[in-house]
């Protein structure tokens, strides 16, 4: 095992394209689609559990919404997710083995949500058809059935539906524009398979609420709702007594004082106690105010005072929060989940967050829609408009897996000892039985045990594996809490990445500080500025203004250079500029992995049609796409952003591989930068065969040697060709193989290198090469044949093999009347 730099996918830093979803004006537009290779989300004091990508719900689901939890009373624990074409309900009881169970079709719209009373879900869309309703009751069983939908009265159409569980009755918020003024329709769930219309509220428009049932205090019985309100007023928070469906009574109205350049008051959640509500504003961050969450005194209903404001500095925009216990959990869009220490309720801190948007921190609706922090077990969930759904854990794992010496980035091909710590947050944390490695070489997910010697070590034998093959895996273990832990996090869906092979040899690599021999410019290329040049950049808005490289680095290769104390400028006009790599020479690898850092940026615009394209070639003719960004995804908002790919992926390795980075601006004139630094190629090579012991020298004066080309297989159809060198060039000669180990015997006046028994098996015959010069003579086969031939059945994979070629050699000075080559020693690979 080599412990090296990661590989693959691990070392990678990649949000796939993704294709852009519709606008609308209280959301946005977000990015659908799913994220891909991500390595690692940024994080502090947040834990990741597991991931599902949003195409793990189906490739009909372009985005993701919102989300809710529900513990069966068995003390299963599921999460309902909301996605763009329907509502998936995912058990999530060990976060390492989340299973989604089904998912039902809804109306198709940006916009769902989900709540949960008894043993029945609810669920509304701004794609109309009502409430959905639910039957959980079977669900630990693996089934939910859909009973009924109730559309009156009023618009189909729902943004949000909130219940107040104490009391009963299911409130559906808002639907359809604002300006329309939908507020509240009440149900009442007596009968929770059939909710029944029992009364409305509609003097603003209600984008969302909480709705509470007070069992204490001078509001002992009142069912208050605190809704989130905007339409015909300005943005603000309602406070509406619902005790009676009949007459409905608003009690009072706050409004407080965003400070951006626009409001939209969109969610809030009441502190434990209800002295205070924490109201979100979902359009008051315009890239200089900060995300901001505004606090209002709330423990006198008919008088609600604006009473402070808390932020983290963070550009997001704000979004979904809740409130438990001393803790603010709030999902932010682009910054992810934010955790804030309440203990002083005017002036929460932050002090965990993470980040399931790493592109950036931008004013836009991706990433985190919402969360849900109710569960029993503590865990998180986390509903991703981009990305999917996430379980997280707060606090410091229980479970921590090491690696001695870090990630391997190779598995030798013989087999390899794979090695790990465990380290318990607390003694007894850990179920000893369950640490596992699980790999995938592509041929299916394989979960194989590990021992422990003693302690916390533990320790397995990777099997053998075909030289060349890339191997995605990850290690488990389980606490005593039944839940999962991984490394990498996230229960298997982001996987380390290592090759086969026993060698990493770089072959390239380029930090751009000297040109090494890239190329500019191509066949087709159209574009009259903006051509790639290998500069210092001149930052502005859409190009860097430093290269990637670590100081003392300055130079990378940039679309156009920006005039110096311009904003703009020097970027991609009139069609593409093409930037091709030196040509590479890969042909004696196994395998070659191709890694760089880019940036591309083109949505300053206010129509976004432009791409970047990442090529390879092995022939200098034929182009294979490797990875296209935009026109509008996380790839296309700016920040230096790593790949890497395996060559054979894409093209066969070969003498003429090539790399090229084509940027292009389209149709509509638009803003197009892209830059390309630190470019690195690495070659993975096998070397399966060694040789030993010494060759006899010929009546010619010649010590004859052995060579090997390619590896020997049991199933692999590529040839294993041994050949003896330096031969007599006139001679034949056959070889000699054994499986019981070296020797080193006088033998003939030279040495026997191959323990007895030993197999006669001709290689084949020379031509008759008169006129050649003396030791000109090579004599060799494919030993691949002799392996799968089957005329041997000794010859199995992981058999280890010792090889040595015997010549017919007439003048021989020894007197015996042959030479002797050297030995070669291999093993069998899978």
């Amino acid at each position: 095992m080599t412990l090296a730099r990661p590989l693959g996918r691990t070392a990678a830093l990649l949000v796939l394209a993704l294709p852009a979803a519709p606008q609308h004006p209280d959301h946005g537009g977000g990015t659908g689609g799913g994220v891909g290779a991500i390595t690692s989300f940024p994080s502090q004091g947040v834990h990741l559990l597991s991931w599902k990508r949003l195409g793990d719900f189906g490739p009909q689901h372009s985005t993701g919404n919102d989300c809710w939890g529900y513990t069966s009373p068995s003390g299963r624990e599921y999460a309902l997710v909301g996605l763009s074409n329907g509502i998936s309900f995912v058990e999530v009881t060990d976060p390492g083995d989340v299973a989604i169970l089904t998912t039902i079709p809804s109306p198709s719209s940006l916009w769902h949500d989900v709540k949960v009373y008894q043993d029945h879900a609810y669920a509304v869309s701004e794609g109309g058809s009502g409430i959905q309703i639910f039957d959980l009751s079977a669900i630990d069983a693996g089934t939910v059935t859909q009973v009924g939908t109730i559309q009156t009265p009023g618009v189909t159409a729902t943004h949000n539906v909130v219940i107040d569980e104490v009391s009963g009755f299911l409130y559906r918020c808002g639907g359809g524009p604002t300006a329309s003024n939908v507020g509240l329709r009440v149900y009442d769930l007596a009968v929770p398979s059939s909710p029944a219309f029992v009364g409305e509220w509609h003097e603003h428009y209600v984008h969302d609420a909480q709705v509470v049932t007070y069992t204490s205090g001078p509001y002992a019985g009142m069912q208050v709702a605190f809704a989130c309100t905007d339409g015909n007023a300005p943005a603000g928070l309602d406070i509406i007594d619902v005790t009676d469906k009949a007459n409905i009574q608003t009690i009072s109205r706050a409004v407080y004082s965003p400070g951006g350049s626009d409001s939209f008051s969109h969610q809030g959640w009441l502190t434990p106690d209800r002295q205070h509500f924490y109201l979100g504003d979902e359009l008051d961050e315009d890239g200089v105010f900060p995300s901001t969450v505004y606090v209002l005194d709330v423990s006198d209903l008919a008088n609600p005072v604006h009473v402070s404001s808390f932020t983290n500095g963070n550009t997001a925009i704000t979004h979904n929060l809740y409130t438990l216990g001393s803790k603010v959990y709030a999902a932010n869009y682009t910054s992810g989940l934010r955790v804030f220490d309440a203990t002083d309720p005017l002036a929460p801190v932050e002090v965990a967050w993470f980040d399931t948007w790493p592109a950036n921190d931008g004013v836009s609706f991706d990433g985190l829609w919402s969360c849900y922090p109710y569960l029993p077990s503590g865990k998180i969930l986390g509903s991703d408009l981009n990305s999917g759904f996430f379980v997280l854990h707060e606090g410091p794992p229980l479970l921590t897996i090491d690696f001695h010496g870090g990630v391997p980035a190779l598995f030798d091909p013989t087999g390899d000892m794979f090695a790990i710590h465990l380290h318990e947050l607390s003694a007894g944390v850990l179920d000893p039985g369950s640490p596992t490695l699980h790999f995938d070489d592509g041929t299916g997910l394989v979960s194989l045990p590990f021992t422990t010697p003693g302690g916390n070590h533990y320790e397995m034998n990777f099997p053998p594996r075909p030289c060349g093959t890339v191997v995605e895996w990850y290690v488990s273990a389980r606490s005593t809490d039944g839940v999962t832990w991984t490394s990498p996090a996230g229960g298997g869906a982001i996987r380390y990445e290592s090759l086969v092979g026993t060698t990493d040899v770089p072959a390239l690599e380029d930090d751009m500080e000297t040109d090494q021999g890239w190329i500019v410019g191509a066949p087709g290329d159209t574009a009259s500025a903006g051509v790639w040049t290998r500069v210092d950049p001149v930052g502005t808005a859409s190009q860097p203004a430093d290269d990637h490289s670590p100081d003392p680095g300055t130079v990378c290769w940039v679309t156009g250079q920006n005039p110096s104390g311009s904003s703009s400028g020097g970027d991609v006009d009139g069609g593409a500029t093409t930037l091709r790599s030196p040509v590479l020479d890969l042909s004696a690898a196994a395998e070659a992995t191709v890694s760089y850092w880019r940036w591309y940026r083109n949505d300053e615009n206010a129509f976004v049609d432009d791409r970047f394209f990442v090529d390879v070639t092995s022939n200098g003719v034929d182009w294979v796409n490797v990875e296209t960004l935009g026109p509008s995804d996380a790839n296309t908002v700016g920040g230096w952003l790593r790949h890497e790919f395996q060559v054979s992926d894409f093209v066969p390795l070969s003498d003429q591989v090539q790399v090229r980075f084509v940027a292009s601006d389209g149709g509509f004139s638009s803003i197009v930068e892209a830059a390309v630094d630190d470019f690195h190629v690495h070659e993975i090579r096998c070397d399966v065969a060694t040789t030993y012991c010494t060759g006899k020298t010929s009546s010619l004066g010649c010590v004859p040697f052995l060579a090997t080309a390619g590896f020997p297989s049991a199933t692999d159809s590529g040839a294993f060709r041994i050949e003896g060198h330096d031969l007599l060039p006139t001679e034949t000669g056959f070889l000699l193989y054994g499986l019981n180990g070296r020797s080193n015997l006088n033998f003939h006046g030279g040495k026997l290198c191959v323990k007895a028994p030993v197999t006669r098996w001709l290689p084949g015959k020379q031509a008759k090469a008169v006129g050649a010069p003396p030791c000109a003579g090579v004599l060799g086969r494919d030993f691949n044949n002799r392996i799968q031939g089957g005329a041997d059945p000794a010859l199995t994979a992981g058999q280890r093999v010792h090889a040595q070629l015997r010549q017919r050699d007439g003048a021989d000075p020894a007197g015996f009347g042959d030479s002797l080559t050297d030995g070669v020693e291999f093993t069998i690979l899978p």
